[in-house]
């Protein structure tokens, strides 16, 4: 069978663009997941420094309830906030799945409690899906949701929270 010539220049071309396929890559964020009083919660993974084993902390008398206190880390001394007195959830006692998580927001470097770390992925920012915003301990800082299997996760934002204490904490 004799094919014509404009159907053998479609072919040429059909087989040329073959090799001219695009990639598109989807912009990716990391997220840890994390277990606070029992819910899972998702974290930006732009500020998280380090994950470490709970270890003692030096308390310090006359700070609020939700500072455990500092850290010694290599040599660098972290204060340690309880995410969980923070956000007004039930207290959860630690435990070897307790970590610190190492924050790095505005310059200031930080720790924060979580009951347990599940895991540390890649997704699509198309999969976070803005929530609105509420008033309450929790809801202020919940700016999104993710799916984590087949479970809905809040995406705490843990910048903001950090923010809020220092504020508070500079109005005293």
């Amino acid at each position: 069978m004799k094919l014509s010539a404009q159907t053998q220049d479609i072919l040429k071309n059909i087989h040329r663009r073959r090799h001219d396929v695009i990639e598109v890559r989807e912009e990716r964020t990391q997220l840890l997941i994390c277990t606070i009083s029992e819910y899972y919660f998702a974290l930006p993974g732009a500020i998280l420094k380090e994950i470490v084993p709970v270890e003692s902390v030096t308390f310090v008398p006359g700070l609020p309830n939700y500072f455990l206190g500092l850290f010694n880390l290599r040599g660098d001394i972290f204060s340690i906030l309880d995410v969980c007195q923070l956000l007004e959830l039930e207290k959860q006692p630690v435990t070897s799945k307790s970590r610190f998580i190492i924050t790095h927001v505005d310059g200031i470097s930080t720790g924060l409690l979580v009951d347990s770390v599940e895991d540390v992925l890649e997704i699509e920012k198309r999969k976070i899906i803005e929530t609105p915003a509420h008033n309450d301990s929790l809801g202020q800082y919940v700016t999104a949701e993710v799916e984590y299997g087949d479970k809905p996760v809040a995406l705490l934002d843990i910048a903001k929270l950090i923010r809020d204490v220092i504020r508070q904490n500079e109005d005293r």
